[in-house]
């Protein structure tokens, strides 16, 4: 279907049963298992990057977050990535869970994160790590059971904060205005590592 869709376009296509199909020299099946990063890398090396890259193989949760780490350094830019069959992170046979739906371990949670990563230039916190996916995804879109990510320069800027802080103005006291807000951060902070390591004890 691939093959015949995009008439020009080179198609990798790998699973973990032998395939004998003859679809021509613009399409190669590797076996393997996502679950291996050797098997993953084999397509890498031959490929280098990719325009899309589809997600449709165990469904387990795990394998999907890390498939996706692997693999998104080599979309290009204005390239797109699909997840399908994400249903598995309500699913306990797949490690989901549909008991807790703030469980960070399944696929949907994971990337219920990424609205955050997109819109990084916007969150007031001056203590703030970006990372490489918080400056290579402009969208992500969530549907029933299908999560699409579009990769590109995340580049726009806040209209509102500067360097993800928002110091005081003007020019009385200014010095000991920025000092005090930068007090005000500091205890935000402390704040939200406290909420962080409550979640983690969390049962």
């Amino acid at each position: 279907m691939w093959r015949d869709y995009f008439k020009k376009g080179k198609i990798a296509g790998l699973d973990i049963e032998d395939k004998h199909l003859k679809l021509g020299k613009r399409v190669h099946i590797f076996k393997g298992s996502q679950e291996n990063p050797k098997d993953l890398s084999k397509i890498i090396k031959l490929f280098k990057n990719f325009d899309f890259i589809i997600d449709d193989g165990s469904h387990l949760n795990n394998h999907q977050i890390k498939t996706f780490k692997l693999l998104f350094p080599y979309l290009k830019n204005g390239g797109l990535y699909f997840i399908e069959d994400v249903q598995t992170s309500y699913m306990l046979k797949y490690g989901g869970d549909g008991f807790y739906l703030n469980n960070r371990k399944t696929a949907v949670n994971y990337f219920k994160t990424f609205i955050d990563k997109i819109n990084y230039q916007e969150i007031e916190n001056p203590f703030l790590k970006v990372d490489y996916f918080s400056k290579n995804i402009t969208e992500i879109h969530f549907y029933h059971n299908f999560i699409v990510i579009k990769k590109d320069k995340n580049v726009e800027k806040s209209n509102i904060l500067v360097n993800n802080a928002k110091y005081p103005k003007g020019k009385n006291l200014l010095f000991l205005r920025k000092k005090i807000k930068l007090i005000k951060y500091l205890f935000h902070q402390i704040r939200a590592f406290i909420y962080k390591f409550l979640d983690q004890i969390k049962i």
